[in-house]
Parts: C-alpha cells; sequence; structure tokens
C-alpha cells in the first residue's frame, strides 16, 4: 500500500460532506473506545502560555485506529513571517488483521 498525501483542495473537491456529518453523528452516538488523550506542556516558567504539544488517539474496533497530533506554540504569532501558531496531522492506520 502506498502513502497518500491528501490536500485540502481535494478533500473539499471529493468529500460529499452530508454523508460526512451524519456519520460524524452517529459515531458521536456509539460508546467511545477507552483511549487517552496527552497533552506535553513546557515546565513552569518555559515557553509560552498555552503551548504543547497534544495526542489525540482514535479507534474504531474492527475497522480504523488513528492519532491526531498537534503542536500549539501560541508565541509564533508575534513572529514575522514565523510557523504556524497551529500544526496538526491525522495519521489513520487500517483496524483490521
Amino acid at each position: 500500500m502506498d502513502l497518500r498525501l491528501i490536500d485540502a483542495a481535494s478533500v473539499h473537491r471529493l468529500l460529499d460532506y452530508a454523508p460526512l456529518v451524519e456519520a460524524l453523528a452517529a459515531a458521536h452516538r456509539e460508546a467511545p473506545p477507552l483511549v487517552g488523550r496527552s497533552l506535553l506542556a513546557p515546565p513552569p516558567g518555559k515557553g509560552s502560555p498555552g503551548e504543547g504539544f497534544l495526542v489525540l488517539p482514535a479507534w474504531a474496533h474492527g475497522r480504523a485506529f488513528g492519532v491526531k497530533m498537534c503542536t500549539i506554540l501560541p508565541g509564533n504569532a508575534e513572529l514575522e513571517d514565523g510557523p504556524p501558531t497551529v500544526q496538526a496531522v491525522y495519521q489513520l492506520f487500517e483496524g483490521v488483521s
């Protein structure tokens, strides 16, 4: 299987939003799996207020595993031509053996 990167323009062009909203609503009615979120923050006195690295795992048993990894760097807003204050990526894995 090849790695596929899907950009925002492709998502908007290819995604049918009505079934997506319906599927998300149905998924939120199900009991969630027991997974924990992690927030890594700098030690007190270091970094910007609210700074951190957020890891949000997800598991649809028998279908897929996924994880969203997100940087939160509010200090970047003050940098000229600096990176975004929030950067994220979602990795989706097949959940069947």
